[in-house]
């Protein structure tokens, strides 16, 4: 067998994370040590009455969170009491130590939720 494969011994399928948005950028959700994730979707909710702007990024194991080189998203609009979908993501791998950062233009304003597959 490969080096390069790796034996799965259990998938678990859920919500890799599901909370709001600080306006400085945080790690939201960090793949455990011995753990592939493959990300199913996602989606940004403003839960506010105004627009506001978001940045999301996927940072490999031993990057520098908020340098801003590893941006998905970079001040991207969401308009007031809008949702936008996170499809884009479905299917990439994370690697143990891969970390989700992200951050909104306002306190509170934004909901995130991103679901996937937990492989060990």
């Amino acid at each position: 067998m490969s080096a390069n494969l790796k034996t799965i011994t259990s998938a678990t399928a859920g919500a890799l994370l599901s909370q709001q948005l600080s306006t400085s950028e945080a790690a939201l959700y960090t793949v455990p040590a011995a753990t592939t994730v493959k990300i199913a979707q996602g989606s940004l909710c403003n839960t506010t009455g105004s627009d506001t702007t978001v940045f999301l990024s996927i940072v490999k194991s031993g990057g520098t969170m908020g340098d801003g080189t590893h941006r998905v998203i970079s001040g991207a609009t969401i308009k007031a009491n809008d949702t936008i979908s996170l499809d884009y993501l479905a299917g990439h791998f994370l690697g143990p130590g891969d970390v989700i950062a992200g951050y909104a233009g306002a306190a509170t304003a934004v909901d995130i939720v991103v679901s996937g597959v937990v492989l060990t």
